[in-house]
Formats: C-alpha cells, structure tokens, sequence
C-alpha cells in the first residue's frame, strides 16, 4: 500500500511488534469481544474479492464468507472467520497478545461485513474509518435483474446469467440452483445463490471458489459502533481515503519530516463500490 496509509499501518506495526510480541507483554491474555449471536448457519460460500483501482493502477485481492442461516446471513472477512476457528480449536481456554498477533499477520483479516436480516428485510452495514468503526442499517436492495440465458459452471454448478444496475455500477451475476435467494455484499433477490458477480469495468469482482453445508454460529462481536447513515459512511470514507493527511491530522502515529513537519497528504488505495 502506498502512501500515508503505508506509513501510519507500519508505525503501528512497529510498534505493536515492539510491544507485543516481545517481553512480559506479549505474553499477557489477549481480551476478545463478547459474540452476540445471531444464527446457526447451514451453508457457508467463500469467495474471493479483487478490487482494481484505475488512478493508481493497483489490485487488491481478499478472500470473504457468507454466511448463510435461516433468520440472518453474515458476509465478512474469511480471515476473521479462519481466527475465530483457529482459537475455537487450539486456544480453548486463552491465547496471549503474541499470539493473537501471530494469527492476525497470518490470517490477514480485512474489517467490514454486510448482516442481511432475511425475515425483515433489512440489512447493517459495518465498516472501519481509521480508528473507529461504524455502522448502518438499510432495506435490503430490491435489485431489478434481467435474467439471461446464457450460462456458465462455478464450482461444479451450473449457473444462469443475470444483469442490473445498482448505485452507478452496471453488473452481471451468475446465480446457481441452491435455493438461497443470496449472494455477496449486498446482492441478491435472484431465484438463486449468486456465485459470481462483476460490474462491467471489472473494478470489483466476487468469485466463489468453495461452498459448504455448515453448523456453526453466526455472529457480530461486541464493540462501541459509532451510528450513522450509509451516505455520511460513504463520504467520510472517501474523504479518509483520498486525503488521509486531514482526516488524521495531530494523531501521535502520523510521520514528520526532520523538519517536523507532517508528510503530505497522500491518496489511499480507493475505488468504492458504490459511486451513488
């Protein structure tokens, strides 16, 4: 990652390495959030996200899960899911600092999930601003897709084609016969699990590459969200991501020149997903 992002992440790496994974500290109980939970999934798809960013002409890829119960499904950060899993099995009792850091460097989690309440018809979206994280709730979309005929095999499923547009971006999805009315992020309504969908830049493209039956819980840890609307989300967001320099002005982890003046502004990895 380039830029102010770079510099404030790696200070912060500094010095949780210093910190935690070295002497008495790291050695210390790491305190995990209470589960507040929500279902009992029974299927789980896992997709992987690549985002392109045009200005700076860079790709980001991450893995995501969904899911997927009778009341509630879930779409988040796989690598949160593989840590849940991971102190589940091996660390029943506690786990230290150290090795709460170890498994976040390996696992890479990516903040941010999308909780669609399939009984009312709602969703909250959750996501992270620098240090603070945020959420809001919403109908869940009512997308106008135009089923087409062509089709195409997605992990040993056979899939039908479907168009829309929604908030700027025109997509096409590829839906399967699971009888889920799903999909990532925010898809959905489709007479089937959407496994594939695209927006015709290829700016933002979700590929399911494993799907399961499951049993496990469904859940939201317990944190102090900040409560907002999705349009003040998504402009605080981009103003955070295309000038950092502002958005974290006077913070004690922002690098300064010799002078000791802070580094100018520097645009982030950005391209949102919604452009309205």
């Amino acid at each position: 990652m380039k830029g102010i992002y770079f510099i404030i992440f790696t200070l912060i790496g500094i010095c949780a390495h210093s910190q935690i994974f070295e002497g008495e500290y790291g050695n210390r109980p790491a305190r995990m959030p209470e589960k507040l939970p929500l279902d009992t999934s029974y299927i789980e798809c896992i997709y992987s996200y690549n985002v392109y960013d045009p200005v700076i002409d860079e790709n980001e890829e991450s893995y995501q899960i969904l899911e997927i119960g009778k009341n509630k499904s879930k779409f988040a950060s796989y690598g949160y899911y593989r840590i849940d899993s991971i102190i589940r099995n091996d660390y029943p009792n506690s786990l230290t600092l150290a090795q709460y850091g170890n498994l976040s460097i390996a696992n890479k989690p990516k903040p941010g999930s999308v909780i669609k309440d399939l009984k009312s018809g709602s969703l909250e979206s959750i996501g992270r601003i620098f240090m603070d994280t945020y959420i809001y709730e919403e109908p869940f979309p009512q997308m106008q897709w135009k089923l087409g005929e062509e089709t195409q095999e997605i992990c040993g499923y056979r899939c039908n084609k479907a168009t829309t547009t929604f908030r700027g971006r025109n997509w096409t999805a590829w839906y399967c016969d699971i009888p889920v009315s799903n999909g990532p992020w925010k898809f959905g309504n489709l007479p089937g699990l959407i496994l594939k969908v695209e927006d015709d830049s290829r700016e933002h493209v979700f590929n399911a590459v494993s799907i399961r039956n499951s049993n496990n819980l469904i859940f939201l840890y317990k944190r102090n969200y900040v409560k907002t609307t999705r349009e003040k989300f998504d402009k605080a967001l981009s103003d955070y991501k295309l000038n950092p320099g502002n958005f974290v002005a006077g913070s004690p982890v922002l690098l300064k020149n010799k002078n000791g003046k802070p580094v100018p502004n520097n645009r982030m990895f950005f391209n949102p997903i919604e452009k309205e």
